[in-house]
């Protein structure tokens, strides 16, 4: 009787849960109209910077609205961080392998705005289930990126965030196109929209856009007696150098099923003068986080 009971509630809290995405995905696409109908696309175009410092976050969520990122589409791309921003705009600079690199690293989320046609298979079967359609008009779909992952449906928790983020964009075109906010894209200028504690309200002001360079994450050693260890080894006479390097996988890979398909960090080691003792080995981000596996912090 306990394990009918068990697994009655399993079944409900699943239903529950199947209605409560349904109802996200369609709050979503209700918002999603109403940004189209502002034509974001008609009066800016991809680098006019719209910010968002949300509270709590010092480093910031960025907008940006781009035509034809895919053919005969319009576009509206979240970098949920500066890190992220900065890799969009140095999109088109550094070697492959850094560009490669950086496309990987990158979390995002894109809306895209296209013909039925245009839909992945799986963005059209969540349409599907969700009980909308957008007849002989553009469709719109969603690229949600992770870091470190391939781009997949958003869950409960994804679909949250952008709503709130999507809630903040509207408020930010709604001020220049329906309230004549000025903002000087071209000379530097971007929409910044934060919270002012004193009145309790959200506000969009324009603001000098200065974008600090992103410092790679320098991992250090702060064990006393690791590091005394370390400094007291003598010269090796043996091995002249140890080579070794990060990169990532290009095919994403599941650790298990229902899970957000990775792309793995890889590691590895190589002595020159002894090339059988390469030790190449792939992590995976979400169980072996880089520092943890090199033992720092």
């Amino acid at each position: 009787m306990a394990n009918k009971k068990k697994k009655s509630k399993k079944v409900n809290d699943r239903k529950l849960q199947m209605e409560e995405n349904k109802r996200l995905w369609r709050e979503l696409f209700e918002l999603v109209g109403q940004i189209f109908a502002l034509h974001p696309w008609e009066h800016f175009q991809s680098g006019n910077v719209f910010a968002l410092a949300p509270q709590g976050n010092e480093d910031g969520v960025f907008f940006d609205v781009e035509h034809d990122r895919l053919p005969n589409t319009r576009s509206l791309t979240i970098y949920p961080s500066r890190k992220d921003y900065v890799y969009f705009l140095n999109a088109a600079q550094g070697t492959s392998r850094e560009q490669a690199r950086q496309q990987i690293e990158q979390a995002r989320c894109t809306l895209f705005l296209g013909a039925r046609e245009q839909l992945p298979e799986q963005m059209l079967s969540c349409i599907k289930k969700v009980g909308v359609t957008f007849g002989a008009g553009l469709w719109p779909w969603i690229e949600y990126k992770p870091h470190g992952c391939a781009p997949v449906l958003p869950d409960e928790t994804a679909l949250r965030w952008i709503l709130d983020m999507l809630g903040h964009f509207r408020m930010q075109l709604h001020a220049i196109v329906e309230n004549k906010q000025r903002v000087d894209f071209a000379h530097g200028e971007m929409l910044l929209r934060a919270y002012n504690p004193s009145h309790k309200v959200w506000m969009n002001m324009t603001a000098p856009f200065v974008l600090p360079p992103v410092q790679p994450p320098m991992p250090l050693c702060t064990d006393a007696n690791q590091l005394a260890v370390l400094a007291s080894c003598p010269r090796s006479e043996q091995v002249e150098r140890i080579e070794f390097d990060f990169g990532w996988l290009s095919e994403p890979v599941c650790d298990a099923a229902g899970e957000v398909p990775l792309l793995p960090d890889c590691f590895g080691i190589h002595r020159p003068h002894f090339p059988s003792n390469t030790c190449p080995r792939a992590l995976s981000p979400r169980r072996f986080p880089r520092a943890s596996i090199l033992g720092l912090v």
